[in-house]
């Protein structure tokens, strides 16, 4: 499968995924925000590859309308680059993907 775009929304399904390479600060602290649907019971994941050892997910799982969820984390030291990957696993879409300092 691939993604696909469609009204500035991007559509993800069946292990589709869209991925993006970040420059960040080591230690400081990011909100992560996406605005996701999933529907017929549709769900994906966030993957935010920050070292080859810690790669933690967010679950976007809702039902069937439009949801937000945020995820807070803290840049490792040492660490200036991360992929931040989503992924279809059945049926997505997603818009207004947001990564921020936190304030």
């Amino acid at each position: 499968e691939r993604a696909t775009f469609h009204d500035q929304r991007c559509q993800l399904n069946l292990g589709a995924y869209i991925e993006q390479d970040i420059r960040v600060v080591p230690g400081q602290a990011l909100v992560f925000s996406i605005d996701a649907q999933t529907p017929t019971g549709g769900h994906g994941l966030v993957k935010f590859h920050i070292a080859p050892d810690h790669v933690p997910e967010l679950e976007l799982r809702g039902e069937g309308g439009w949801d937000t969820y945020t995820y807070l984390f803290t840049t490792p030291a040492g660490v200036h680059d991360m992929t931040l990957q989503i992924q279809g696993i059945t049926f997505l879409v997603v818009d207004n993907i947001s990564i921020k300092a936190m304030e």
